[in-house]
C-alpha cells in the first residue's frame, strides 16, 4: 500500500492521465462551431424577400427587422415597444425621449405632462378594441 491518499479530487494512480498526455487527445473536431457563430451565420444567410414586387435576397437580420418595422407601424404594441428599445440602445439620436412624445410629433418641452398622457393614450388605444 503507498501513502497516497485516495478521495475526492484524489483519483488512484493507475487511473491518472500520464505526464504530457492530454485528457482530450482528439480535441474538438475541426469544423464544430460555438453558438455565438451559429446565430452569427444564420441571422447573415441571404433570404429571398418579395419587395415591390421583386424577390430579393437580404440578409436574414434585414428581413426579420423589417418585418417588425412593419408590424410596429400596423399598430402591433409588442413590435412597437421593440422597435423603441432598438432606436434606444442602436439609435444615432441621444435626445430620444418617451414613445408619447414621438407619436405626438414633438418633444416635451411643447407638451405638459397631463397633454403628453392624454395624447399618447389616445393613440396608443386608437387601434385596440
Amino acid at each position: 500500500m503507498s501513502d497516497y491518499p485516495v478521495g475526492y479530487g484524489k483519483p488512484p494512480k493507475k487511473t491518472q492521465f500520464q505526464k504530457g498526455q492530454s485528457g482530450n487527445p482528439k480535441g474538438r473536431p475541426k469544423g464544430s462551431t460555438n453558438p455565438d457563430e451559429l446565430i452569427r451565420k444564420l441571422l447573415f444567410k441571404p433570404v429571398t424577400v418579395t419587395q415591390n414586387g421583386k424577390a430579393t435576397k437580404v440578409p436574414a437580420i434585414e428581413a426579420l427587422l423589417s418585418k417588425i418595422m412593419s408590424m410596429a407601424a400596423n399598430g402591433d404594441h409588442k413590435a412597437l415597444k421593440l422597435v423603441w428599445e432598438m432606436l434606444k440602445t442602436y439609435g444615432q439620436s441621444p435626445q430620444i425621449g418617451s414613445i408619447a412624445e414621438v407619436m405626438a410629433g414633438c418633444s416635451s418641452f411643447e407638451l405638459s405632462p397631463e397633454e403628453v398622457a392624454v395624447v399618447s393614450k389616445a393613440k396608443l388605444l386608437k387601434g385596440v378594441s
